[in-house]
């Protein structure tokens, strides 16, 4: 019988399995574990401003894609160790300049290498029929330059007014899944 107190007893017991997890990982942290089991930071580049999503593009491996929460996306190159001067999209005028806003994630299309599609999940300042933003999910695709995405290009996929600042549409996804690949997944 699933009774209140049955209830306050799970959750009593869920947050005391979190809080030992998290003091194993301090624990591991603080003792140096994790160098012990080889893993290691590399810097590949820097000078990035609230940078939310960090990702490739399907089959390209010379490349990042940093979007950054302002609503610039910028690409590193690899092989050269550099930020491209150029952004490969800029929407700031767009996207909002808050705490809670801006670009907040970014998917590539699973068929990218071929038709060059690109999803971004921001908001907006203002709008809406609550005056507090709107969510948007929008596709862009790059120009002939593949280091180059056109503004004008976006898509409308899916708006939700806001009633408040948060919460917000945030990381979206294709799945991995086979016979699911094709779907695009919204938190």
């Amino acid at each position: 019988m699933n009774t209140p107190t049955t209830s306050i007893r799970r959750r009593a017991s869920a947050r005391l399995v979190c809080a030992g997890a998290f003091s194993l990982l301090a624990f591991c942290l603080s003792s140096g574990l994790t160098h012990a089991a080889g893993i290691q930071a590399v810097r590949v580049a820097s000078g990035f401003t609230l940078p939310l999503y960090i990702g490739a593009a399907p089959g390209d491996n010379s490349r990042l894609f940093i979007a950054e929460q302002n609503g610039h996306v910028k690409i590193v190159n690899l092989p050269a160790g550099t930020v491209n001067p150029t952004p490969c999209l800029d929407i700031s005028s767009e996207v909002a300049q808050n705490a809670g806003g801006g670009i907040l994630g970014m998917t590539f299309d699973p068929n990218y290498a071929t038709n060059g599609r690109f999803y971004i999940s921001y908001t907006t300042a203002a709008g809406g029929v609550f005056g507090m933003g709107v969510s948007h999910i929008a596709r862009f695709n790059v120009t002939a330059d593949p280091a180059i995405a056109d503004p004008a290009s976006e898509v409308t996929v899916i708006t939700a007014d806001q009633p408040e600042t948060e919460p917000n549409f945030d990381w979206i996804g294709f799945s991995p899944r086979r016979r699911d690949e094709n779907n695009l997944y919204i938190a």
